[in-house]
């Protein structure tokens, strides 16, 4: 059996890359990929000491969504809970992952 590492972020179709992160970490850089499906929405944080604060929306990183466990249901997990190919010849481990 192989190992759940195999399931690499960038070759999931809910990755991306954005421009300024590709300028800022370079080309190569896995901190230059976002997860679609972690996109957290526009909300207010309460600060007792200043007030409240307008929080944009944003996706995280790819690496921060695999860390944790899956029992959470907003985290991709080390196992790749979300994981699905973006091209067909990764279609082989999308079905490994599956029945293991």
């Amino acid at each position: 059996m192989k190992e759940q590492s195999e399931l690499l972020c960038k070759d999931c179709k809910h990755s991306f890359r954005t421009l300024s992160g590709i300028i800022s970490h370079g080309p190569f850089s896995e901190y230059s990929y976002y997860c679609r499906k972690s996109f957290k929405p526009t909300h207010a944080e309460s600060n007792p000491v200043v007030g409240s604060k307008k929080v944009k929306g944003h996706y995280d990183l790819c690496g921060i969504n695999r860390i944790g466990s899956t029992q959470r249901d907003d985290r991709c997990g080390e196992v790749g809970k979300w994981w699905e190919p973006k091209e067909k010849k990764h279609l082989f481990l999308l079905i490994k992952k599956e029945i293991y």
